[in-house]
This record gives structure tokens, C-alpha cells and sequence, in this order.
């Protein structure tokens, strides 16, 4: 999936795989913004672009495998919501057209000033018959990516130096595997690289969350990316499916005589072309 349509991910512990991700490789600082210590993988999310809407957002944001989706703010995804048409179903999920599964345009997702490039479809699941919802989601607390993000992207997290590194993912069956010495290596800094502010921490207490504010200065501005916002599929379309007998939803590609599938169902997720290497002194 991803810009390439790759159906696996592979994860490599202490390593770098050159082959895997699309040059420049560029690291950014891990932050913290809980009180009480770090405790998660937090960086910086400046914002997104797409064609017609873009949002400056300046929070820090978890990477997590935990989930598919995506989680961001109250307010801070409208210029999304209101592109692709979306409607609330008065329970929390973003329902939209179906007909975005085959939809060839990009959103971009800037961190530090790494641009991400993501497939709108990737964004999408079917979850009845006919209709299909956003995989983001608005709320207090944290802010997270996860899985609908990450099979786009190669991120190498270093968490003895508190540095992540990303690259836009690349669907290849080369290797060109180097060990993780002291540093990651030909990981170049991000345009914001140096910059870290948070102006919001949590604290999670008595099963609810709380914020403390802080003036932070404000971030500098760079660039964003100015070319193509789509991407060619290579005939890859998909069908709709819906099974009544189970409770997994779903959607199936064909191309060239083979299948591949997104869907949600009981202890069922798609995790395609994720690479995330890990350095750590516990290991």
C-alpha cells in the first residue's frame, strides 16, 4: 500500500535499511510533553497540505502502532473535513464517500519540516455496505498517528540520542542494511530540527486528562512542497465488500490477478510498509 501498493512491512532492531526510504533521511528532536517525565515517542506535527486546504497545527504528536488511525485536536483537521465532505454520525467517526478508495490525491504531513506524502484512500475504511469512514479522529488529550500514516513512511527511532528520523517509505526488495553505531546514520537534520517548544503538557489523572500551558516562541517558517499532489496508482482499483455473517468490513484491491485488503474487524488491521528500527541500550 502506501504510494507503492506494497503489502508487508518489515521491522529492523539497531539498523538502517538505505533501501527502503526515498533520500533525504532527516532526523528530528523527540519532546516531551508530559509532566512528570517522557513516555512516549513525541514529535513535533507542524501541520498538512492538500489541494485547496492546509492547516498550521504546531503540536507535538505520538507515534504509536497501537492504532490505524489518527487523533488530533478539536478544530485543528477542519480544512480535511470540509474538503472531503465528511459527516458526523453523532458518534465520533467521519463518514464519507466510498468512491475515495480510488481517489489518486495526496495529503502531506509535515514534521519539523520532513514532509510525509499520504494517499487520501489510505485514510478511508468501508464499515457497512455503501459507506466508509475517515480513520481520524478529533478529541482532548494526546495527539497520535498510527498505522494509516505510518505504512507511508520510514521512521528510524534512536531513543538513546531522543531523535527520530523519517523519509517518505519505498517499496523495494533491495537492502542496503547499516548498523546503528552512536548516531543514525545518513540521517541529515530537518528544517526545524533544532526547534522543540511545546506550549501545552498533559497529566492524566483520575481517568481524566489535564493541560498546563506555556509561551513558547514562535516556530520558524520553511517551504512546503509546491509539486504533484497525486499519485498513479498503476490500474490498482477496489471493490466494495460486505459480509453479513461477521463483523469484519472491508475492501479488496485487484491488480494483475492478485488481491490485497483494508478493513476493520475483531483483532484484525492492515499494517503495510512500516519500517521503524529501534536503538536502544536494553536491547
Amino acid at each position: 500500500m502506501g504510494l507503492n501498493n506494497a503489502s508487508e512491512g518489515t521491522l529492523l532492531l539497531g539498523a538502517v535499511d538505505h533501501a527502503k526510504y526515498e533520500e533525504p533521511l532527516q532526523k528530528v528532536r523527540m519532546v516531551d510533553m508530559f509532566l512528570g517525565g517522557p513516555s512516549s515517542v513525541l514529535i513535533l506535527f507542524d501541520g498538512f497540505l492538500g489541494n485547496g486546504f492546509n492547516s498550521d497545527v504546531n503540536i507535538p504528536i505520538e507515534i504509536t502502532m497501537e492504532y490505524t488511525g489518527l487523533s488530533f485536536p478539536y478544530g485543528s483537521i477542519d480544512g480535511i473535513l470540509e474538503y472531503l465532505e465528511v459527516e458526523n454520525d453523532n458518534f465520533g467517526n467521519y463518514l464519507v464517500q466510498c468512491n475515495l478508495l480510488n481517489l489518486t490525491e495526496l495529503i502531506s504531513f509535515y514534521f519539523s519540516g520532513v514532509e510525509i506524502q499520504v494517499p487520501v484512500r489510505n485514510l478511508v475504511s468501508q464499515v457497512s455496505s455503501g459507506f466508509c469512514v475517515l480513520s481520524i479522529i478529533e478529541g482532548p488529550g494526546l495527539a497520535y498517528i498510527g498505522d494509516d500514516i505510518l505504512q507511508s513512511a520510514y521512521f528510524v527511532v534512536d531513543l538513546n540520542n531522543k531523535e527520530v528520523a523519517l523519509a517518505q517509505a519505498k517499496n523495494s526488495s533491495n537492502e542496503n542494511i547499516e548498523d546503528i553505531i552512536s548516531t543514525i546514520p545518513l540521517a541529515l537534520e530537518a528544517p526545524l530540527y533544532s526547534y522543540t517548544n511545546v506550549a501545552k503538557k498533559y497529566s492524566y489523572e483520575t481517568s481524566e486528562w489535564f493541560t498546563s500551558l506555556y509561551k513558547v516562541p514562535h516556530r520558524p517558517k520553511y517551504s512546503t512542497n509546491t509539486g504533484s499532489r497525486s499519485v498513479d496508482w498503476g490500474n490498482t482499483t477496489y471493490r466494495l465488500e460486505f459480509s453479513t455473517s461477521s463483523d469484519y468490513y472491508g475492501y479488496w484491491a485487484s491488480r494483475n490477478g492478485g488481491e490485497q485488503g483494508k478493513g476493520i474487524g475483531s483483532g484484525l488491521s492492515t499494517l503495510a510498509l512500516l519500517f521503524i528500527q529501534i536503538l536502544s541500550t536494553l536491547l
